[in-house]
């Protein structure tokens, strides 16, 4: 039967994923998503004016919409509905029970999937809505309810959601003799791990910390994420900022030194870390300045919460976190 017959819905409903089938919860900060479940089934008259089941096509289950129960009216504009997920976050709301199977359907309807967000708290009840063959919309009898919970800000002074940690993890000496002179001293790293406790750190996104060119301009790729270098009368400190990523070694030191040393970048899971190296001298350092950037970052949990903070390091050489913006 043609996409032009005059079908209309004869089963039509909207589900959840959570175990009731008809409510679920999720967080206002724009990127949770949850699932919403469509099931419907059509029929259209054929030649002899019989009902017979009718299959709606992927551009007819796409003029399935959401609409607000209560004002009869498209949702506002701080509901948002797509028919793909967006992103990598959970779809399941924290301690939330995921139903045991998949949503029932009887054997000859059809499922349309409409992922919805929302940046506004609150209790929205909500319905399906598709025109059908004749041009008039349809709308599901049954409606869900989606309580939208107001998200968490992760900030400095709520000690409670967000966890930061130092630890001394390497040490060695270097020796150089790329100058008149011999050199010899020793290296100390230090790590300190910033990461969101109330739910699991899932990703972290770093601005204004080292600029691409940055080890073009100084000819060093040891300067890669560099986001402050001092150098005093007797040491040298290197601070460094990482991106979330799989552990590996990343290269570090001074020029004098004789042979290239790494260190192990992203040892903790789930964590920014910001790497602190301290040379004690005699270091002679090609680099004609010191700099310091302003790096800042943005953290998000498992569920799309976030918070902004910027890092600095004190006079005593340790790394502060503070809020940003």
């Amino acid at each position: 039967m043609s996409s032009s017959s005059k079908w209309e819905a004869t089963s039509f409903e909207i589900l959840t994923q959570g175990r009731d089938r008809v409510s679920d919860q999720l967080f206002a900060n724009g990127r949770m998503q949850v699932p919403l479940r469509i099931n419907i089934k059509a029929a259209a008259q054929s030649a002899s004016g019989e009902l017979v089941p009718y299959k709606l096509s992927p551009d007819e289950l796409d003029r399935i919409r959401l609409k607000d129960h209560h004002t009869n009216g498209p949702l506002p504009s701080a509901w948002q509905e797509t028919d793909h997920k967006s992103g990598d976050w959970s779809d399941t709301f924290p301690n939330a029970s995921a139903p045991e199977e998949s949503a029932p359907r009887e054997d000859d309807s059809q499922s349309y999937i409409l992922w919805i967000s929302t940046t506004e708290n609150g209790l929205k009840h909500i319905q399906a809505t598709i025109p059908n063959g004749q041009g008039t919309w349809q709308t599901t009898k049954n409606s869900i309810a989606l309580t939208a919970v107001y998200p968490i800000r992760y900030r400095v002074s709520e000690s409670h959601n967000i966890e930061y940690r130092k630890n001394e993890v390497a040490k060695g000496s270097w020796t150089g003799e790329k100058h008149p002179d011999v050199h010899r001293g020793d290296w100390t790293q230090y790590n300190w791990y910033f990461s969101t406790t109330a739910h699991p750190t899932k990703q972290v996104e770093l601005h204004d910390f080292s600029p691409d060119d940055l080890q073009l301009k100084l000819g060093d790729k040891k300067l890669r994420n560099a986001w402050r270098m001092k150098m005093e009368a007797n040491s040298l400190q290197i601070a460094y900022v990482w991106e979330c990523s799989q552990r590996r070694e990343a290269p570090f030191g001074c020029y004098y030194m004789d042979r290239p040393q790494t260190m192990t970048v992203n040892q903790a899971a789930n964590a920014l870390r910001v790497t602190l190296l301290s040379f004690t001298h005699p270091v002679r350092n090609k680099y004609p300045y010191n700099f310091t950037f302003k790096p800042w970052f943005e953290i998000f949990d498992i569920y799309g919460n976030s918070g902004r903070f910027s890092l600095k390091l004190t006079d005593e050489n340790a790394v502060e976190f503070e809020n940003y913006s």
